[in-house]
């Protein structure tokens, strides 16, 4: 027999889970993620750890950076939505999720400009700079269970 629960109605959206403190994780999560891709994004770039002037391989790892972050930024817009976050919060992440997208582009034009046989730093290396943060992980784990839950696909 249907108990009636908010996620058994058709048209009704799930109810909210995980509490309060959920929603205080997600929101201290979005700014060390954000700055932890400007750091990688850009820091590869400024800081030239493979010589004086920039390589495939700074460009490289400064486009996962920039990539990485985009992406858990623009998962954190609906588990934001969904469990509560502040409004400037979702805002900040709305709009900096295409702006990283943008700056990975650019850093993305210039590694494949960039004639470097042997570079060392890679894409992936970008990436996991950013998500060896454990508060990333929780924005891409409730993203992409709201995801998932509002798409019906459970």
């Amino acid at each position: 027999m249907d108990t009636g629960t908010a996620s058994s109605k058709a048209g009704r959206t799930p109810a909210k889970t995980g509490g309060p403190w959920l929603m205080y994780a997600l929101c201290c999560a979005v700014p060390p993620t954000l700055l932890n891709g400007l750091v990688v994004g850009y820091g590869s770039l400024w800081f030239l750890i493979g010589g004086s002037t920039p390589d495939a391989g700074d460009y490289a790892l400064s486009t996962g950076g920039y990539a990485a972050a985009a992406l858990v930024l623009a998962l954190a817009v609906p588990a934001l939505l969904a469990h509560g976050g502040s409004g400037w919060l979702i805002a900040i992440a709305t709009v900096c999720a295409p702006l990283l997208t943008v700056l990975a582009l650019t850093s993305a034009v210039s590694w494949f400009r960039t004639p470097t046989p042997h570079a060392y730093w890679t894409f992936w290396d970008g990436v996991g700079a950013v998500l060896w943060g454990p508060w990333t992980w929780l924005l891409l784990a409730v993203g992409v269970r709201q995801i998932w839950v509002r798409w019906k696909f459970a």
